[in-house]
């Protein structure tokens, strides 16, 4: 999924692994190196990150960004865009990759991010409580192409920070009842920039994936993010 397949492709999978990057930068993460990175950061230059490196750009990379989160912990993202609709169960191989790859890393301590403009179901989040290592899911809801054409940076930033919710760990029955007829899970997602955060509820089908949340959702969003300058 991340080897380009084609122009358009290729470019989209560049502006996405950008708008990733530069979360991660405005969420106190230090970028060492990734997938599609011309040139390494100071980072890279780390006796215990040299080795990672090459693991990054290789031709079917398993992992696609290193970097230091703001406690100076290791972090080690799993990027995957598609332009089909995608989503990620309790067995998804993309996952189970990313965590081998990363445990063969050997650090003392470190972090898994698994980013995805797919759909992450509930049963993947829970069982991720047994990989051994903590996990952070994001799910993006942006287009590359267009937010990238947004020439003010400080919009184009609060675009792509409002459309990532990092997903919180617990989900509980609610009253709802999908179109499938299984029985919604009402859980909750994170946005966040500089040590600021907002949580919100949402809903999501554990048998189809349909998500659905308060419409007031986007008016509590779009005012958080007004202060990220």
């Amino acid at each position: 999924m991340i080897v380009p397949k084609g122009p358009t492709e290729n470019k989209e999978k560049r502006l996405y692994f950008r708008c990733i990057v530069d979360f991660l930068k405005n969420n106190n993460h230090r970028i060492a190196s990734h997938t599609f990175s011309r040139t390494d950061g100071p980072l890279a230059s780390r006796s215990d990150f040299k080795k990672i490196i090459p693991l990054l750009k290789a031709d079917s990379p398993k992992v696609n960004i290193l970097s230091l989160d703001g406690n100076s912990v290791p972090s080690v993202s799993r990027i995957l865009y598609s332009e089909e609709l995608t989503g990620h169960v309790a067995d998804d191989q993309d996952f189970q990759k990313g965590v081998e790859a990363i445990k063969k890393m050997n650090f003392k301590k470190s972090r898994f991010l698994f980013v995805t403009n797919g759909i992450i179901f509930p049963e993947l989040v829970k069982s991720s409580q047994n990989v051994g290592i903590p996990v952070d899911f994001i799910e993006t809801r942006f287009e590359p192409l267009k937010v990238h054409k947004v020439d003010d940076h400080k919009i184009y930033l609060r675009n792509v920070i409002s459309r990532m919710r990092r997903l919180e760990k617990q989900y509980s029955p609610s009253d709802h009842t999908c179109e499938c007829g299984s029985q919604l899970l009402k859980g909750k997602y994170v946005v966040s920039y500089w040590e600021k955060d907002s949580s919100l509820e949402y809903f999501i089908c554990p048998s189809c994936g349909i998500q659905m949340e308060d419409p007031g959702n986007l008016d509590i969003i779009t005012n958080f993010v007004q202060g990220l300058n």
